[in-house]
């Protein structure tokens, strides 16, 4: 959970995200989620300085996630992790 709000509609969300990715390769669906993200960036701010604001606080909660939520202490992978929806490659 990157920024705290509607926590259940985000996993809903994901949850079914994960649902239509699910045999598409790991890299089909990182660009395809990335692009979600720009475009839903793009049609919430209305100059290039904000959106890049936004990218930038979002990234900066994605980092921080990403170190504290999936990896432990000595820089190896968590077993558990929040959100269980898992790529596979076909």
């Amino acid at each position: 959970m990157l920024n705290g709000h509607n926590y259940h509609s985000s996993i809903t969300l994901f949850e079914r995200l994960g649902v239509l990715a699910h045999g598409f390769r790991q890299d089909q669906v990182a660009d395809a989620a990335v692009n979600l993200v720009i475009n839903a960036i793009v049609q919430a701010h209305r100059t290039q300085a904000d959106a890049e604001r936004a990218w930038d606080l979002l990234m900066h909660g994605a980092k921080q996630h990403l170190i504290i939520d999936c990896y432990d202490g000595t820089g190896g992978a968590k077993k558990t992790y929040p959100y269980y929806q898992l790529v596979r490659a076909p």
